[in-house]
């Protein structure tokens, strides 16, 4: 916790896999194919306008489904007098689960297991405090989400349906970090 009371996202999370193993992985995709153990580039997030074809996250999505599980999420908003933080969660306080891609990067007896979390346009309730958001695996299709058998990206593709308006509360904190 940060001392202005708010909790920073670790590089460490956890994460249900395929047979519901609860596992740590690092947070920020580390393509199996990189040369390095860190990428040049932006991976803690995979946009689901361009997941299916990103070459970082196309195999992933056909073979490495996860599910993050999370008590809601930060969004800081801009503001003209600085940025304005709110906590985002489920209605009932329960864990959400966000819908999330992961990979194993090997070389020379090192290995990184890596995830993303897939987002996408923010619905109308979020949208007047950030334009993204994470797509939520709704609730009894968490195991269709990662079934490994599913391997078709047009078929994954079509279980991320745009989150619903009340998927999450907005609850504003009555912290402002001035510019």
């Amino acid at each position: 916790i940060a001392a202005e009371g708010v909790v920073r996202p670790s590089p460490l999370i956890a994460l249900f896999l395929a047979l519901l193993e609860l596992v740590r992985l690092q947070w920020w995709l580390v393509p199996f194919w990189s040369k390095e153990p860190r990428v040049k580039y932006s991976t803690f997030n995979a946009r689901v306008e361009t997941v299916a074809g990103a070459p970082s996250f196309r195999e992933p999505l056909r073979k490495r489904r996860c599910l993050v599980p999370a008590l809601g999420w930060y969004e800081w908003q801009e503001l003209p007098s600085g940025k304005l933080p709110w906590f985002l969660h489920s209605p009932d306080r329960h864990v959400l689960a966000f819908a999330g891609l992961w990979d194993r990067w090997e070389r020379s007896g090192e290995a990184i297991d890596s995830c993303s979390i897939i987002v996408g346009p923010a619905n109308e309730a979020f949208k007047p405090i950030h334009d993204r958001m994470p797509f939520l695996v709704a609730g009894g299709q968490e195991a269709q989400w990662l079934d490994p058998s599913l391997a078709d990206a047009d078929a994954v593709m079509s279980l991320l349906k745009p989150n619903a308006e009340d998927a999450a509360l907005v609850e504003k904190l009555g912290l402002k970090k001035q510019r």
